[in-house]
């Protein structure tokens, strides 16, 4: 079954792939790449601190990411 719980985790992870590709075209994908890591980092920051509210909005941010 999926869930909040475990959906995040993957979405984290797929993005934290995704920033690879932006390592790989150089300093042209610097600012989406930090925008991505910031994104992360507070998904896992409400995760930690359970707050649903926000691991929904972070979520969605993620689910985004290109």
């Amino acid at each position: 079954m999926k869930t909040l719980g475990t959906e995040l985790p993957h979405e984290i992870l797929r993005c934290r792939e995704l920033l690879k590709n932006y390592d790989a075209i150089g300093h042209v994908g610097l600012f989406a790449k930090a925008m991505i890591l910031n994104d992360i980092t507070l998904a896992e920051k409400a995760i930690l601190e359970g707050d649903v509210v926000k691991m929904i909005h972070y979520f969605k941010i993620l689910q985004a990411c290109e």
